[in-house]
């Protein structure tokens, strides 16, 4: 296993990595090295709000097996994190830009953001929770057409980690700006609308709006981890390698994903197969690491396996009958100079206790029914 030996050499080599590894790379903010330090290197540090967001360690699996942080931003009771130096006021008043993040569950109200540069009274932007369609993603940008541009379908309302990538690109041969919309690696929503994105002077805002005052409001409350913001276009290479999208993982998984039934669990598998796609700037599967997630109160995640070059393993011993497990299985990728990993997706499945198989009861020597509330005896 070189996995760990490689660590830091992975580091550098994701996408878009802090400490200006990409001249686009505005802001960065991991939440690892204090909640409000901008790991750009550009100095756009923030400031907490009097209710103060708290640094979690349950973070997305792709980031941590990656080398890229152990720690993400819960805003659960409604902290958050603005950016409001003169310097972040005039930097992230962008009309060709990428904003990008990680978020387990969406911020608690509609209209409320992620990631904003006001985005309200015609200036600024948002990428943010549509209102209305209560699960729903926006990418609004005031000062073109269809401003509030929300997705038709509810990709990220399951409480587990998503990526959200949302990209504007301003033609001014045109008067056009382009917008896509992507989750987990894969583009949801693309299309082009005339105008150009308007400028405020209002503070960035990580988990909440500001006005051009100053006031705060629509706090997220929701956890999210890896805020990026990029003066440029983000190719989609770049974008799966952030978060491969799910044809570049472990796929048909057996038990099936949320199966409940009787499983043999003495002398069955899980099984899987192979990615369909690859991941940029990998060339082929190494192995497999598998993970299970026990049920309370010795809950946790548990690998079960390191390694593994099948795509079939026993279940382990330690399973059993009438209890839910979740599973993943974590692909080790042949990189240029090093293992890159694929989180699996997560599935689960649950085990029902084997039916019993009785003979005909006794009836104490007569031929007669059973009658009702009867007590009887059963020979197994």
């Amino acid at each position: 296993m070189r996995k760990c030996s490689f660590v830091m050499l992975s580091l550098l080599l994701m996408c878009s990595v802090s400490h200006g590894a990409d001249p686009n790379l505005l802001g960065h903010w991991s939440f690892e090295n204090g909640l409000t330090t901008d790991d750009s290197g550009n100095g756009f540090n923030g400031v907490t709000s009097g209710t103060a967001p708290i640094g979690t360690s349950d973070v997305p699996f792709q980031l941590s097996l990656n080398g890229l942080g152990d720690t993400a931003l819960d805003m659960t009771n409604n902290g958050w994190i603005g950016v409001g130096t003169p310097a972040a006021r005039t930097a992230f008043n962008l009309e060709t830009f990428t904003v990008t993040c990680w978020i387990k569950g969406l911020p608690q109200d509609g209209w409320r953001p992620m990631v904003s540069k006001f985005g309200e009274s015609g200036r600024g932007w948002q990428l943010r929770r549509c209102g209305g369609v209560t699960n729903e993603l926006s990418w609004t940008i005031r000062g073109i057409g269809d401003e509030d541009w929300c997705t038709d379908h509810d990709p990220v309302a399951d409480g587990e980690w998503h990526h959200v990538v949302g990209i504007a690109s301003f033609n001014s041969g045109t008067n056009q700006t382009s917008r896509e919309l992507w989750v987990d690696g894969v583009q949801i929503r693309t299309g082009v609308n005339s105008g150009q994105p308007n400028s405020t002077t209002a503070a960035l805002g990580l988990g909440v709006r500001f006005d051009e005052a100053d006031s705060s409001s629509a706090e997220a409350g929701n956890i999210m981890d890896d805020v990026r913001i990029y003066g440029g276009i983000l190719s989609s290479d770049t974008i799966q390698r952030m978060c491969p999208p799910p044809a570049a993982r472990a796929g048909n998984p057996e038990p099936a994903d949320g199966f409940v039934g009787v499983i043999d669990l003495g002398s069955g598998s899980l099984s899987w197969t192979d990615p369909t796609q690859a991941v940029p700037g990998t060339s082929g599967v190494e192995s497999y690491d598998v993970w299970i997630e026990f049920p309370d109160p010795n809950g946790g995640w548990v690998q079960v396996a390191d390694d593994l070059v099948d795509t079939t393993l026993p279940f382990p011993g330690s399973l059993k009958n009438n209890e839910s497990y979740r599973w993943r299985v974590d692909t080790n990728l042949t990189d240029a100079n090093s293992v890159y990993i694929a989180a699996g997706t997560l599935w689960s499945f649950e085990s029902s206790a084997d039916p019993v198989i009785t003979r005909q009861p006794k009836t104490i020597g007569r031929l007669n029914p059973i009658d009702p509330g009867e007590t009887v005896q059963f020979v197994v």
